[in-house]
């Protein structure tokens, strides 16, 4: 039986765009640490400089809602996308990517509890059994 997930990234005004169903290895030091490792320095921008580069900087939140898809999809099953609004699949984690300003926020809830909520890039992948405020 796999740790069920599901990833769900808003858009800059806050509305939801996308959610990543994945099956196997949920928990946050399985997806929660993939998402840590590939958005932690991910600058959002809007408009592509001469220095913007694939997997460092994001033209807006649809663009890294497709930069992740396309790191986290390498087999047949595990990773699908489903449609904006999707919940209740026997997840037992649920990653909330969203943007304020220019600092990417995640929020991690296991059940009806949240059990991180703050900066991305201070997200602790290792945190399952420590105490959270």
């Amino acid at each position: 039986m796999g740790t069920r997930s599901l990833t769900i990234i808003n858009d800059e005004q806050g509305k939801e765009i996308v959610v990543i169903y994945q099956q196997f290895d949920g928990h946050p030091s399985g997806v929660g640490k993939t998402l840590h490792e590939l958005l932690k320095d991910m600058k959002v921008i809007n408009g592509i400089s001469g220095d913007a580069r694939m997997g460092t900087h994001a033209n807006g939140m649809t663009c890294l809602a497709a930069q992740l898809v396309a790191a986290r999809k390498d087999e047949i099953g595990n990773v699908y996308l489903c449609p904006a609004g999707t919940r209740d699949c026997w997840e037992e984690y649920r990653y909330h990517i969203s943007l304020s300003g220019t600092v990417l926020l995640l929020k991690v809830e296991s059940g009806y509890d949240t059990i991180y909520e703050g900066p991305l890039a201070a997200f602790d992948p290792e945190m399952e059994g420590k105490e959270t405020a």
